[in-house]
C-alpha cells in the first residue's frame, strides 16, 4: 500500500512544501485477509482521473452504528466457544459492534417454535414468561452488557403468539396476520411493551422496536419459519390505535417504533398503503421514529427507493437492520471472498443512499454438523449454518468449528473496514465521485472508504476541498482511509 502524487517528484515536493497536508491511516483488507495500516501525509494535488471528493462545508445524516443479530442459534453457538472473551472482543472491541438485533419469540434461527405468551386467549398475559430467552440468549447478552457500555439494541418479532393469529400457527400467516376482534390486537401491544419491560429487568435495554420483521413474508399464506403479514395501512391502524399509546406510556420516549423491516423493492408501496391511514406530519406519524429495509432479494432501482425515503422523511431514521448470504459456503475461500464482497457492497450503497445503521444477521453460527441423536422428521436442525428450524442455512461473520475456535469470514473482515473507523454520531457525506465509496464525517476526522470491484489496482485521489492526494486501492479489496483535520 502506498501513496504518491500525480506529478514530477519536484512538482511534488513543492506542493508538499506550500499547501496544508493532510495526514491519512490507511487500512486495507484484501481476498488474504490482510489487514495492512500506514500513516502518510496526503499532500495537494490537481492531477487524477478517479476521484472522490467531498467539501468541507457538506452535512449529512448522523451514521447510528454497525450491528450484529443476536439469535437463538448464536447464543447455542456461542456456548461451543472455547474462549468466549476473545470472540466478544472481536466483535465489539476490535470491530467497535454496537448495535444488537434480537427476535422476539422464536424465528428461523431457533431450536424450536416459541413465544413468550403461549396460553391461549390469554389476554392479561398471566402465562408470560421469558423461560426460552433465559437458557442461550440472556446469558450471552449479560456478557455483552457486562462487557461493554456501548451497545444499544433493537428487537423484532417474527410472529405473535400463535393464538393471536388467524390459522393459530407459528408458520402460516393470512392477511390480516392478527384475529380481528380488538382484544388481540390490544393484548398483542401489551406483549410487546412487557417483553420490553421484563427485558429491561433483566439488564437489557431496548431502544428500537420494529413492529414486525419482514412484513411480506409468507403473503402466500405459508411460511417455513415463524411470520405474520402486515400490509402498510393494518400496521398504521395497529401503531395508531394500539402500540404507539401504550409504548409511550410504558417508557416514556426511550423506544422508538419502526415501520415496514423488508426488501428494498416493496418499501414504496408499504408506504403508500401506510400514509393512507398515518400520513408524514400527523399526530399518527409522531408515534413511530424510524423505517427499515433489508439486503435481500435485490432489484434494478433499490437504492433509489432507500434514497427517496430517506429524503422523503426526513425526521425518521432510516435502519438496514438485516443481511447475511444463504446458503452457507465453508470450504471455497474465493467464494467466500465473493460473499464478502457482495455484502459490503450493499452495506456501502445502503449507507451513502441515506441507511443509517447497517445490522448483519446472525452473529455466529455452527461451522460443522452436530449429530443429532433425535432429529425431528425432516431432519437435524444442527447443521452448519444453523441451528435453524427452517432448513436455511446461512453465512454468519463467525462459524464456531469443532475444536471450539471461531472462524471469522470475509463478511467480518470487510465489514470491520466500515465498523471500526465510522464511528456513531458521524455525519454521512454524498460524494462527487466516480467509483464505489463512502465518506464519514466526523468533529476532527474524515473517514474514507473505496471499494475496487476489477481485477487491477486503481489509482484513487481523496479530495476535501482541494486537498487531495491519491490511494492505491488493490484489486479485490476494501480500503479505508481516515484523514485526521489540522
Amino acid at each position: 500500500m502506498a501513496m504518491r502524487f500525480c506529478c514530477s517528484f519536484f512538482l511534488a515536493i513543492m506542493v508538499l512544501c506550500t499547501a496544508q497536508s493532510l495526514v491519512a491511516d490507511i487500512h486495507t483488507a484484501t481476498r488474504d485477509f490482510v489487514h495492512k495500516t500506514l500513516a502518510i501525509d496526503l499532500p495537494t494535488s490537481e492531477f487524477y482521473d478517479k476521484f472522490v471528493k467531498v467539501s468541507s462545508a457538506s452535512t449529512g445524516r448522523p451514521h447510528e452504528g454497525f450491528g450484529v443479530a443476536i439469535t437463538e442459534s448464536t447464543a447455542y453457538s456461542y456456548g461451543l466457544v472455547v474462549d468466549k472473551e476473545a470472540f466478544l472482543d472481536t466483535l465489539f472491541a476490535d470491530a467497535r459492534i454496537n448495535l444488537v438485533r434480537l427476535h422476539i419469540g422464536s424465528c428461523d434461527f431457533s431450536l424450536s417454535r416459541w413465544s413468550c405468551a403461549e396460553q391461549t386467549d390469554d389476554f392479561e398475559l398471566s402465562s408470560f414468561s421469558l423461560e426460552n430467552d433465559r437458557k442461550y440468549i440472556l446469558p450471552l447478552l449479560r456478557d455483552i452488557r457486562n462487557r461493554y457500555d456501548h451497545i444499544r439494541f433493537i428487537a423484532a418479532p417474527w410472529s405473535p403468539p400463535k393464538w393471536m393469529k388467524n390459522g393459530d400457527s407459528y408458520d402460516y400467516t393470512t392477511i390480516p396476520c392478527l384475529k380481528e376482534d380488538a382484544r388481540y390486537h390490544d393484548a398483542y401491544a401489551r406483549y410487546l411493551s412487557k417483553w420490553i419491560s421484563e427485558y429491561a429487568k433483566e439488564g437489557i435495554p431496548i431502544s428500537f422496536l420494529s413492529v414486525q420483521n419482514e412484513v411480506n413474508h409468507g403473503r402466500n399464506g405459508k411460511s417455513t419459519w415463524p411470520a405474520c403479514v402486515w400490509n402498510g395501512g393494518e400496521m398504521a391502524r395497529f401503531i395508531r390505535d394500539h402500540l404507539g399509546p401504550i409504548i409511550k406510556k410504558d417508557h416514556d420516549g426511550s423506544v422508538g417504533i419502526g415501520i415496514y423491516d423488508h426488501n428494498k423493492h416493496d418499501m414504496t408501496t408499504f408506504l403508500n398503503d401506510f400514509e393512507t391511514e398515518c400520513p408524514i406530519g400527523s399526530d399518527c406519524s409522531d408515534l413511530y421514529q424510524f423505517i427499515s429495509f433489508h439486503y435481500y432479494h435485490q432489484r434494478p432501482g433499490d437504492f433509489h427507493r432507500v434514497k427517496n425515503v430517506a429524503d422523503s422523511y426526513g425526521n425518521k431514521k432510516i435502519l438496514a437492520t438485516e443481511a447475511c448470504n444463504c446458503p452457507i459456503v465453508i470450504d471455497d475461500v474465493l467464494g467466500d471472498y465473493e460473499w464478502g464482497e457482495r455484502l459490503i457492497h450493499d452495506a456501502m450503497k445502503a449507507i451513502g443512499s441515506g441507511a443509517q445503521s447497517y445490522i448483519v444477521w446472525n452473529a455466529l453460527l455452527l461451522g460443522y454438523d452436530i449429530y443429532d441423536p433425535h432429529p425431528p422428521i425432516n431432519g437435524s436442525i444442527f447443521k452448519a449454518g444453523g441451528p435453524n428450524v427452517a432448513y436455511n442455512w446461512c453465512n454468519a461473520p463467525g462459524h464456531v468449528m469443532p475444536s471450539g475456535r471461531v472462524w471469522y469470514r470475509h463478511e467480518y473482515t470487510l465489514l470491520r473496514q466500515l465498523s471500526k473507523y465510522i464511528e456513531p454520531g458521524m455525519e454521512i457525506l454524498h460524494p462527487d465521485s466516480t467509483e464505489h465509496s463512502i465518506v464519514a464525517k466526523g468533529t476532527d476526522k474524515y473517514v474514507f472508504v473505496v471499494q475496487n470491484l476489477e481485477y487491477d489496482e486503481q489509482e484513487i485521489a481523496l479530495c476535501i476541498d482541494d486537498n487531495c492526494g491519491l490511494v492505491n486501492v488493490p484489486a479485490f479489496s476494501v480500503v479505508t482511509s481516515v484523514v485526521a483535520l489540522k
